[in-house]
C-alpha cells in the first residue's frame, strides 16, 4: 500500500541521514516523485534515493529543485520504469518458455517411465516364453525318441524275422 514519503519510516530515516538538521522540502518532493509507485518496497525506495543522490541528480544546497531538474528527473524515472517494465515482460516470457519446456520434459519423463515398465514386463514375458520353449523342446525330444524307439524295435523285429527265415531256409536246404 502506498504511503507518502514523509510518513514512510524508511524515507524519513534516509532524509535524516542525508539532512539531519532539517526537513528538506525539495527532498520531500523528489522522494514523492521517486516513490509514487505503490508496488515499490521501502528498501528499494531507499536504494533508488541513494542511487540518484550519488549520481548527482539530487543536490542538497538549495531548498527547491528547478523545473528543469524535475523534468530531467521525471524523464529518467520514466525511462527507468520503462526499462524495468520491459525487463519484467522479457523475464515473464522466458519464465513461460521455461514452464513449457519443463512440462515437455515432465511428459517425456513419464513416457520413459511407462516405456521402462513395459520393457520390464516384456522381459518377464520373454523369460516365461523361454522356459515354455525349453519344456516344449524336452517334450518334443521325448516324443521323437519314442517314435524312433518304436521304429528301431519294428525294424529290429523285421530284421530278426528276415534273418530267422534266411537261416531256416539255409537249414532246410542243408537238410537239417
Amino acid at each position: 500500500m502506498y504511503q507518502h514519503p514523509a510518513q514512510d519510516p524508511c524515507c524519513t530515516h534516509v532524509l535524516r541521514r542525508v539532512h539531519p538538521n532539517r526537513t528538506d522540502r525539495r527532498m520531500e518532493t523528489l522522494i514523492y516523485y521517486l516513490f509514487r509507485e505503490s508496488y515499490m518496497e521501502p528498501l528499494t525506495r531507499v536504494k533508488r534515493l541513494l542511487f540518484f543522490y550519488k549520481k548527482g541528480v539530487m543536490k542538497m544546497d538549495g531548498d527547491y529543485i528547478s523545473r528543469k531538474e524535475h523534468e530531467e528527473f521525471s524523464a529518467r524515472m520514466s525511462a527507468e520504469n520503462k526499462r524495468l517494465e520491459d525487463e519484467n515482460n522479457r523475464q515473464n516470457h522466458r519464465i513461460d518458455d521455461l514452464e513449457d519446456k519443463v512440462s515437455e520434459i515432465h511428459s517425456i519423463a513419464a513416457s520413459v517411465e511407462k516405456l521402462a515398465v513395459n520393457m520390464q514386463s516384456m522381459l518377464k514375458e520373454q523369460e516365461k516364453q523361454g522356459d515354455r520353449l525349453e519344456k516344449q523342446g524336452e517334450r518334443l525330444e521325448t516324443l521323437e525318441s519314442r517314435d524312433g524307439e518304436t521304429w528301431r524295435k519294428v525294424t529290429g523285429h523285421i530284421l530278426t524275422t528276415v534273418i530267422g527265415i534266411a537261416v531256416g531256409y539255409v537249414f532246410k536246404m542243408i537238410g537239417m
